[in-house]
C-alpha cells in the first residue's frame, strides 16, 4: 500500500462517516434485534483499516511523545479493541433457552435447548451438567414477586459446585453465562397407560397464561390443564374424549382420569423455570476497549480537565 493510499485511508472524515453509520445500526440492533451481523462486519472492516492507517500516520509523524499524544493513540487503539470484541461476538455468540423442572437438569449441548440462537458456525457445547436443585419463589399478598432465585449445581467432569442464581445476576462457568429467563410456572407430571404401552412426562404451564393444551400420547386425546396460583397443588383439567364428550374436574397428585382407551394419572406437581445459557467471548475485550477509550480520552483532553499546560 502506497503512502498516498495510507494517507487517504487515514482521513478523519472517513472515520466520522463510518462511526455515524455504525452507531445507529448498534442502537437499532439493541432495540429490535433486526440488524444482520454481516452489515456490522461490512462497516467494521473499513473502519479497522481506517483506524490502523490513522495510527500508522500518527506514529510516523510523532517526534516526541506527550501524554496527549499517547492518549490519542490509546483511544484509537481502544476503538480497534471494541471492534475486535464485536467481531469475536459475531463469530462466537450463542444463546440457548431451556425449561427446567425443580430437581431436574440438562447438559450444555445444542440438543438440550428448546430454543437456540447462534450467529455463525456450530457450537457443540461444553457438556457441563446444570441442575436446578431448588427454586425459591415468594410473593407479596397482591401476587407480585417478592423473592425469586435458583440454587443450581454445576458438574464439570469430577468437579461439582453449587451457586445461587438471582433474577438480575448471572452465574459464570468458563466462557458460559447462566441466567434466569423470567419464565416460570407449574409443571404437572402425568403418566398415561394404554394397551399400546405406557408414557410419562411433564406439561409446562406458564404463570403468564396459567393454562396449556397438550396431546396425550398413545391415547389420541387432547387435554387442557390450568391453575389459579403457584401455591396451588391442585389443577383444573379438561380432557376431550371425542364424539362431543368431555371430562372436566379438579385433580391433585394421585388422581386418575379414565380415558376410555386408557388412564391418565397425575403423579406430581412441580415448579419449573426457564434458563438461558450464553457464550460470548467478545464481551470482555469490548469492555476493556471501552475502559481504554475513556482513559485515552482523559489523557488527550487532560489540559481541559486539569488546566495544565502543554
Amino acid at each position: 500500500m502506497t503512502s498516498r493510499a495510507i494517507a487517504f485511508l487515514a482521513n478523519k472524515k472517513i472515520t466520522v462517516v463510518l462511526l455515524l453509520a455504525l452507531i445507529p445500526l448498534a442502537v437499532l440492533e439493541g432495540q429490535r434485534r433486526s440488524v444482520s451481523g454481516a452489515v456490522f462486519i461490512a462497516f467494521a472492516v473499513p473502519l479497522v483499516l481506517n483506524l490502523c492507517c490513522c495510527l500508522f500516520c500518527h506514529l510516523k509523524a510523532t517526534r516526541r511523545f506527550t501524554v496527549e499524544r499517547a492518549g490519542f493513540l490509546l483511544f484509537h487503539a481502544a476503538f480497534l479493541m471494541i471492534i475486535a470484541g464485536g467481531i469475536a461476538t459475531y463469530f462466537t455468540y450463542s444463546v440457548g433457552y431451556v425449561e427446567v423442572v425443580e430437581g431436574e437438569g440438562f447438559r450444555d449441548s445444542r440438543e438440550s435447548y428448546t430454543e437456540w440462537t447462534q450467529q455463525f458456525g456450530t457450537r457443540s457445547g461444553t457438556g457441563i451438567g446444570i441442575t436446578v436443585k431448588k427454586i425459591n419463589l415468594d410473593f407479596w399478598p397482591n401476587g407480585q414477586i417478592r423473592y425469586y432465585d435458583n440454587i443450581i449445581t454445576l458438574r464439570d467432569g469430577v468437579d461439582v459446585r453449587e451457586a445461587v442464581l438471582g433474577v438480575n445476576g448471572s452465574v459464570r462457568h468458563g466462557t458460559l453465562l447462566i441466567n434466569l429467563a423470567r419464565y416460570y410456572g407449574l409443571a404437572p407430571h402425568f403418566t398415561v397407560i394404554t394397551p399400546a404401552g405406557e408414557n410419562a412426562g411433564y406439561v409446562y404451564v406458564s404463570d403468564v397464561t396459567k393454562n396449556n393444551t397438550f396431546d396425550i400420547p398413545l391415547a389420541g386425546r387432547k387435554a387442557t390443564v390450568s391453575y389459579d396460583r403457584l401455591s396451588d397443588r391442585k389443577l383444573d383439567i379438561s380432557v376431550d374424549l371425542g364424539k362431543g364428550r368431555t371430562v372436566s374436574r379438579k385433580i391433585e397428585p394421585g388422581d386418575i382420569i379414565d380415558l376410555g382407551n386408557g388412564s391418565l394419572k397425575l403423579t406430581g406437581i412441580h415448579l419449573w423455570n426457564g434458563l438461558t445459557v450464553v457464550r460470548d467471548v467478545g464481551k470482555w475485550p469490548t469492555y476493556a476497549g471501552f475502559a481504554f477509550f475513556l482513559t485515552g480520552l482523559g489523557m488527550y483532553y487532560r489540559r481541559i480537565f486539569f488546566g495544565e499546560g502543554k
